[in-house]
């Protein structure tokens, strides 16, 4: 099947229809930058590497006060449900490293900046660099 030239003007098709994210990154940036829930991408040593914008909004904290942090730091304040410390190498996306296996819906309280309590549902995903 031969594709057609895109018009003047719109965007040219991904060069691989059936996986459009391997071949577009500003769109994936763009979609992942849209959504309301917040985004925290951590390296294989436990460090914020990205975060989105929804992300920075959640936590009350700006992107650059945000990357390069781990679990590990207690700025987070983090407390479980019942409002015990949640210390950072308990953390879900810490299990995640280490495991390589899942966690859904693990409730976190976060201290923000003004010291205020945020409850947040945390999803932490193992991904492996292919």
């Amino acid at each position: 099947m031969r594709s057609k030239a895109p018009e003047s003007g719109a965007p040219a098709p991904p060069a691989d229809p059936d996986h459009p994210f391997e071949t577009d990154a500003p769109r994936l940036r763009s979609i992942v930058d849209s959504l309301a829930e917040g985004i925290v991408v951590v390296d294989a040593d436990g460090r914020i590497s990205d975060v989105n914008p929804a992300a920075c909004r959640i936590l009350g904290l700006t992107r650059d006060q945000i990357t390069g942090r781990t679990s590990l730091d207690p700025r987070w304040g983090t407390v479980h449900s019942d409002g015990s410390p949640f210390p950072g190498e308990s953390h879900p996306v810490m299990a995640a490293l280490r495991s390589g296996r899942s966690s859904r819906d693990v409730p976190m309280g976060v201290r923000k900046p003004d010291d205020s309590l945020t409850w947040i549902a945390i999803n932490a995903e193992p991904i492996r660099d292919a």
